[in-house]
């Protein structure tokens, strides 16, 4: 009997290809919707937790622990000590692939009349070169060179000033002894990262000379480690207590991961949380969407239904029935909504959305944040399990649609089925 309510299910939704069609267009665009959205936010978080790991924070960043409390206002005393040496004692265990130490602090940036603030990030260029992928990132001159008084502009800050490659600036702040300094440099190139903050915002120069204006000379104010398993990170932070603890490096340090860190840990929490509702809120649309087609290609066979009734169709099997047609629609809908939403993320991974261009230049340019959320291109991350749930979504919903009429049409007389008198 099973066969045949499976025969007599196919045969339906084959013998009405107009109906059945319009239902499996619908489910195919509420899944391929799903599908999209889901890899769309899936890539800004992993963009999000890609870029505060490679700009901001590594697997797990060193720093004084009075460092971290203000870090939002950078106080430039509050130093690593012999972070030279410290540096060279992390990059002896076996995990660690890079460690990166970097001087920050906030700088006013002069060129003959104009003078705009700036956040200045002293490092070696060639171990930033790696962790942040700036030098790729140059859109005119050249990277800048650990030997020379060069510096790295952002594109948004050179416009701001009218600079142009090769033109001197004069960085002017205070020391960590409160002394003015004041120092020229060469403009060696202009980058281009895409995140409106850090091209508007930050500029790099040389580690050493970051010493030099700041007066800390063998200090840093965060030592950035990157490892090979990011998933180590708590482990390998647990195991830093013992060598930062010595009291060799400076007073009350503290080696916190990037899930630790108090902006993204304020953040990230955040964002998640919006675009879960967004997510939610499509997931709702699409379930609305299925349940309404698939309600009303059973509440439009009640005579059919009454024809099968007075043949002798038992109500099991008219239910049985009902519900093995929105079986087969829903694993049709679903599974081309996963083929045509999957291919679409999948192009879209490698070619990206540019936010940019469609917010508008001038637009986009204000998104001004204190943290690079995401950039201008954002590259969806599709995951089999967003195509394993999005399937089984599409198809779960197909058939809990039709289980409550399935159910009523299934208790109807065939005279009832004949003068539509369903109410569901």
């Amino acid at each position: 009997m099973f066969l045949n309510i499976l025969k007599l299910g196919w045969k339906n939704i084959s013998r009405n290809r107009k109906r059945t069609l319009f239902t499996v267009v619908a489910i195919t665009v509420g899944i391929t919707m799903l599908i999209f959205a889901s890899s769309y936010i899936e890539g800004i978080v992993d963009s999000t937790t890609e870029i505060a790991k490679r700009m901001r924070t590594g697997d797990v960043k060193i720093m004084t622990s009075e460092y971290s409390r203000l870090e939002r206002i950078m106080p430039k005393e509050e130093l690593v000590l012999n972070s030279e040496k410290l540096s060279e004692r992390i990059r002896e265990i076996d995990d660690v692939t890079l460690v990166s130490q970097m001087v920050k602090f906030n700088a006013l940036i002069s060129k003959d009349e104009l003078n705009e603030p700036g956040v200045i990030i002293g490092g070696d260029p060639e171990v930033i070169k790696i962790h942040m992928g700036i030098a790729e990132m140059v859109i005119s001159g050249t990277y800048f060179n650990k030997e020379k008084k060069e510096v790295l502009i952002g594109r948004l800050f050179a416009e701001k000033m009218g600079l142009k490659v090769n033109d001197e600036i004069l960085l002017v702040t205070t020391d960590i002894n409160y002394s003015t300094y004041a120092l020229p440099f060469r403009v060696s190139g202009i980058f281009n990262t895409g995140y409106t903050y850090l091209d508007k915002h930050l500029l790099f120069i040389p580690l050493e000379l970051g010493r030099e204006i700041l007066d800390c000379p063998n200090s840093s104010h965060e030592i950035l480690i990157y490892l090979k398993n990011s998933d180590k990170a708590d482990e390998f932070a647990s195991g830093l207590k013992n060598i930062i603890g010595e009291g060799t490096y400076g007073d009350s340090l503290t080696a916190l991961t990037w899930e630790e860190d108090e902006i993204i840990g304020e953040l990230m929490p955040m964002v998640k949380q919006i675009w879960q509702k967004i997510l939610g809120i499509i997931l709702l649309i699409v379930a609305m969407v299925i349940l309404n087609t698939m309600l009303m290609i059973v509440m439009e066979r009640y005579q059919e239904i009454g024809v099968l009734k007075a043949m002798g169709l038992k109500s099991s099997e008219v239910f049985s029935m009902i519900v093995t047609e929105a079986l087969f629609i829903g694993t049709i809908g679903s599974a081309l909504g996963v083929l045509i939403g999957g291919g679409f993320s999948a192009w879209l991974e490698k070619t990206g959305i540019n936010f940019a261009e469609m917010a508008g230049k001038e637009m986009w340019e204000k998104f001004d944040m204190p943290f690079a959320l995401f950039g201008n291109i954002i590259y969806p991350n599709l995951t089999l399990e967003i195509i394993v749930s999005s399937f089984f979504f599409g198809l779960l919903i197909s058939v809990i649609a039709v289980l409550y009429p399935a159910y009523k049409s299934s208790k109807m007389l065939p005279a009832e089925a004949f003068r539509s008198k369903l109410k569901v």
